[in-house]
């Protein structure tokens, strides 16, 4: 029987910084997910590594499942003196295409995504690693009696919306869109 420290030292000769691969999503929690992979080692995607574009995405779980086989690039492998332990750094956008590579998306198209982001001026929906930006502007906000109700009343947090695609940015990588419907 060897110290979980053994075992990662007769490993890391194996793992090195660039590696891509295949882990399972073990837990997700706010800032990011834990993954494990290989022969018992394990690591952490930090939100800021889990889409292209979105810097600081906060919502992994609407990306992965926990048990959920995903690739993953070993972004770092560091001894960590105070938890006694080693800490492997993951990147799942790293280990994924670019969706603005090979964008699908024109102006006029309709689509479903889901909203990642909810602010008092819009919502963000995420469509196959892209982000959409539904200004309130476009969104039915009337509870019927005239009153306009707040963006938030209107759609949750992993809300399932249609969006119509208005304008395709591909320098600014940005998506602008107008609802289509729930």
């Amino acid at each position: 029987v060897v110290s979980l420290e053994e075992f990662y030292e007769m490993n890391k000769e194996e793992l090195k910084v660039g590696d891509v691969v295949t882990a399972k999503v073990k837990k997700i929690v706010k800032y990011g997910f834990h993954a494990t992979f290989g022969e018992g080692l394990a690591g952490f995607v930090h939100n800021s590594e889990l889409c292209h574009h979105i810097n600081n995405f906060k919502e992994p779980g609407l990306l992965v499942k926990v048990g959920q086989k995903v690739k993953v690039k070993v972004l770092s492998i560091a001894w960590d003196e105070e938890k006694g332990k080693h800490l492997i750094g993951l990147s799942y956008k790293e280990a994924c295409e670019d969706p603005w590579k090979s964008l699908q998306v024109k102006e006029g198209d309709i689509v479903v995504g889901t909203v990642y982001n909810v602010l008092d001026y819009g919502l963000f929906v995420l469509y196959k690693g892209l982000s959409i930006f539904v200004h309130r502007s476009t969104l039915p906000l009337s509870d019927g009696g005239g009153a306009v109700v707040p963006v938030k009343e209107f759609a949750k947090v992993g809300d399932v919306l249609k969006v119509e695609v208005m304008q395709v940015g591909v320098e600014e990588r940005k998506i602008l869109g107008t609802f289509a419907g729930k």
